[in-house]
């Protein structure tokens, strides 16, 4: 009996993975799936003492034909915690 749920359940799989990616889009299908983009980022870091660190990235991101542009600016600090101060 075991073997018949197990081989049930593996044509149910099967069948499911045969069916199920012609029935669902993942992507919007337009007629020139080919854009250009452009990405420039900068990511600097200053080490100001040694348990501090700021760091972060700038940039700059475009897709074409005009679909999006995007500026970002990314801050982050880094702050080493001494082993000792936390119980």
């Amino acid at each position: 009996m075991k073997y018949l749920s197990w081989c049930g359940f593996l044509i149910f799989i099967l069948v499911i993975f045969l069916i199920v990616p012609h029935t669902i889009l993942a992507q919007d299908e337009s007629e020139d799936p080919v854009t250009k983009q452009f990405w420039l980022d900068f990511n600097p870091s200053y080490q100001i003492s040694e348990k501090l660190e700021l760091y972060g990235s700038i940039g700059f991101r475009t897709v074409d034909p005009n679909t999006w542009n995007r500026f970002l600016i990314t801050p982050s600090v880094k702050y080493k915690v001494p082993k000792n101060a936390l119980p």
